[in-house]
């Protein structure tokens, strides 16, 4: 039954469109990607509480050098979707491929409850996209019934230790020092080299751990638009709201 009301859906929104434009390769796939929640949520669901993020898009690019007959010199890297003078730089002598990530977030009464970043073919894993949705479900059950904090009340509690830039505020059950415990996980990206993590009981609202860490690289794509300024390059960090 999924998959019938998903098929359809899809292909009345991309026969629509495509009526009207030509559109890219991205736009399809964000298409699928916002058919597929519709078919799983429902409709207003969708629209009330699931916001794509356009400036926390970025690429996994791999590279090679198409000058070199060494073929063990491929590098990865990843990038913000504004990152294009760095991309055309590398683009000159290497062979270029890469994957997009889509960022989705989840909202209770207009304050995100929940983050997620799609790989491009995600969303063709049915297990694992049904499995995160409902994930996504429970939060918002907990929330529903006063047993988690709502979003809102985080975000004041965010405030009040002065966070300047909250590039991720989500609950999630992967906590990297409190295993097989569910956290709301906030994100601190003032700081261009480093990303301040704190965790916060869902129950109570309570710190359960603060630290400081390296972006992971992906994060530094996510979170950070980086551009080309006249003597260097200039990081704008990409707002949560």
């Amino acid at each position: 039954m999924f998959k019938i009301k998903y098929f359809v859906i899809i292909l009345f929104i991309t026969s629509k469109l495509l009526a009207q434009n030509k559109i890219t390769d991205i736009e399809l796939q964000k298409i699928k990607y916002d058919s597929s929640f519709v078919a799983f949520f429902g409709k207003s669901f969708f629209n009330k509480n699931i916001i794509y993020n356009q400036q926390q898009y970025f690429w996994k690019v791999d590279t090679l050098d198409v000058n070199s007959d060494d073929y063990n010199t491929s590098k990865s890297f990843y990038i913000n979707k504004k990152n294009i003078l760095l991309f055309k730089k590398k683009r000159k002598n290497n062979y270029i491929s890469f994957l997009d990530f889509y960022t989705y977030n989840f909202l209770y009464n207009g304050y995100p409850f929940h983050q997620e970043i799609y790989r491009f073919d995600s969303v063709n894993n049915d297990k694992q996209f049904k499995f995160g949705n409902e994930q996504v479900l429970h939060y918002y059950e907990k929330i529903k019934k006063g047993e988690y904090l709502t979003p809102k009340r985080i975000h004041k509690i965010v405030k009040l230790k002065k966070i300047k830039n909250v590039c991720s505020q989500s609950i999630t059950d992967y906590s990297l020092y409190n295993k097989n415990k569910t956290v709301w996980e906030i994100k601190d990206c003032s700081n261009t080299n480093k990303i301040k993590v704190i965790e916060l009981d869902p129950i109570n609202g309570k710190e359960i751990t603060n630290y400081t860490r390296n972006y992971f690289p992906w994060e530094k794509a996510a979170y950070w638009n980086q551009i080309k300024g006249i003597t260097k390059q200039i990081f704008i960090p990409s707002n949560q709201y």
